[in-house]
């Protein structure tokens, strides 16, 4: 097709239709890139939130099931790794949770981690 007698518009046809798909793409990359910040985001705020769940449970039992269990419903059972030191904590100590959560996103890193302390309270056990 000859260019010559034709209009503006027809001859910004072509190249219209190049900047579109070269722009298409980064468009779509853009987009792909601000949904795994913002997953990454989330999981940060769900370990950090899940760290300082445990801790508050950590600082008012001493039975560290019901620590995992707490850490474990916050993250929504997605296998994280749970720490609570120290193992004997009494009255007064301070105890940390620290927990590893692995990440559901295709690149970058593969676990976020967040950590929380509390100053252990007054436990009571029952009978």
């Amino acid at each position: 097709m000859s260019t010559v007698g034709a209009s503006p518009r027809q001859r910004e046809g072509g190249s219209i239709s190049l900047e579109f798909g070269l722009a298409l793409p980064a468009f779509f990359l853009m987009v792909l890139a601000f949904l795994h910040t913002v997953g990454f985001a989330r999981d940060l705020v769900v370990v950090q939130v899940a760290a300082r769940e445990g801790a508050r449970a950590a600082a008012v039992t001493r039975d560290d099931a019901a620590v995992h269990a707490v850490v474990d419903a916050a993250v929504d059972g997605r296998g994280a790794r749970i720490s609570v030191s120290p193992r004997q904590r009494s009255t007064g100590d301070l105890v940390r949770v620290e927990v590893v959560l692995p990440t559901r996103l295709p690149v970058g890193p593969s676990t976020v981690t967040g950590s929380s302390v509390a100053r252990v309270e007054a436990i009571v056990d029952a009978p």
